[in-house]
């Protein structure tokens, strides 16, 4: 059930949060990870990049948490998440997560949410981008 009002244009509050150096090598030891571009800064250097890639799945993950925030918690009403990586982005990175309600429509007994968002660098380069769907119970 929503449980405030979503309008199409809407604002979503954003979002900031630091790629911690500390806590990305945590989520690589958690995650079994073993891509050198994420662990390895001579192999990455020798690809033309400054420093190891922060994962994608790891990047992922801030989407959900941002929109179940914004939503007040209601992890039932996400029904779809697309992304499209677009910039890589490194350990101690800031990035900020913006986005807006593009559409609402009724089926049913629900109420569709699709929201598009982006993510940037502080420089404001675009790291990633995609859409969420969220489905409301009326």
């Amino acid at each position: 059930m929503i449980t405030k009002k979503i309008e199409i244009g809407q604002e979503i509050p954003s979002f900031k949060v630091k790629m911690e150096k500390k806590t990305y090598k945590q989520y690589n030891k958690l995650a079994k990870e073993i891509n050198p571009m994420h662990l390895s800064k001579l192999y990455v250097r020798r690809l033309g990049y400054k420093d190891v890639l922060i994962a994608g799945n790891f990047l992922f993950s801030f989407v959900p948490k941002w929109i179940i925030d914004w939503i007040d918690g209601n992890i039932n009403a996400l029904s779809g998440i697309t992304i499209k990586f677009e910039n890589p982005v490194y350990p101690n990175d800031e990035i900020i997560f913006n986005g807006k309600v593009i559409d609402i429509k009724h089926e049913d007994d629900r109420k569709v949410v699709l929201c598009e968002y982006h993510v940037e660098k502080i420089d404001n380069k675009k790291v990633m981008s995609g859409t969420v769907n969220l489905s409301f119970s009326k």
